[in-house]
């Protein structure tokens, strides 16, 4: 199976900057991160990578982490064509299982920095 490319969209206004970091490994989070000047605690890089985690808070000297769980359905992911659509119908038919998808927050004076695995 292909691996997917990691995907980074920033935006800048004033002092602010937003980071989305979206399907990295932990290379990519960590080299990434780096080059920026970001240096956070391994433990919350961890929990970013994981797909397992429960909700915290992690409070630090210079930053926040936060890490959600929210409810989702891979039924209803996806595009808008018509063959996604009817495939959508059918699983959900067959799909009763609740699934989760998590999102981890670093956020500090003047920056946020989101990183998730893409399955929002």
């Amino acid at each position: 199976m292909k691996a997917q490319a990691l995907r980074l969209d920033t935006i800048t206004n004033n002092d602010l900057i937003w980071i989305n970091i979206e399907k990295p490994t932990r290379e990519t989070l960590e080299e990434e991160l780096a080059s920026r000047g970001y240096h956070f605690h391994e433990l919350n890089i961890a929990d970013c990578l994981s797909k397992h985690q429960i909700p915290k808070i992690d409070k630090y000297s210079d930053y926040i982490f936060i890490l959600f769980r929210f409810p989702s359905s891979p039924v209803l992911a996806g595009s808008n064509n018509t063959t996604d659509v009817t495939k959508r119908k059918k699983a959900r038919k067959y799909s009763s299982t609740l699934h989760f998808s998590q999102l981890s927050i670093f956020t500090g004076h003047n920056f946020l920095i989101s990183v998730y695995q893409g399955d929002f």
